[in-house]
């Protein structure tokens, strides 16, 4: 428990001393975008630290305390660390692997990016399909024509 809150603690040092900033990373497997802020990073150190008392009120009340309120200090220290966010995975497929963008870089991608890939259309048509806007002969054809069949 300690050595989280002081991985949370070295890992956030400079980063809290700034003001409350939008922190952008996108992910490079699944393509994910998610931001935290300052404030974030705040709440976190501050869910970590009351892990870590409540993890030490356990080991006290193990030793001169009652077995309930070890119980209970341990149920709260499971409940904080619990909280306790990793900014350094993606939140949609946990993978190490992101990079922090800046709004510019994030803005140029998607105005680059203006088409949309063929998965996508696949969803819009469906969903166009499911509406009864198309029917199902002009979702076929324009599926066949997305996956290049």
């Amino acid at each position: 428990m300690e050595e989280l809150y002081q991985y949370i603690t070295e890992r956030i040092d400079g980063i809290v001393k700034e003001e409350n900033k939008d922190h952008i990373f996108k992910c490079n497997v699944c393509g994910h975008v998610f931001c935290y802020t300052t404030q974030d990073l705040r709440k976190n150190i501050k869910n970590a630290k009351s892990a870590l008392a409540s993890s030490k009120a356990s080991l006290a009340a193990s030793i001169i305390g009652t077995r309930y309120d070890m119980y209970e200090q341990n149920k709260m220290a499971h409940d904080m660390a619990n909280k306790v966010v990793d900014f350094d995975r993606c939140p949609k497929c946990n993978s190490k692997n992101i990079v922090e963008v800046t709004e510019e870089e994030l803005k140029q991608q998607s105005s680059s990016n203006g088409s949309l890939s063929p998965a996508d259309e696949i969803k819009k048509y469906k969903q166009l399909l499911d509406e009864g806007i198309i029917s199902q002969k002009e979702f076929d054809k324009k599926k066949k024509e997305l996956l290049n069949l």
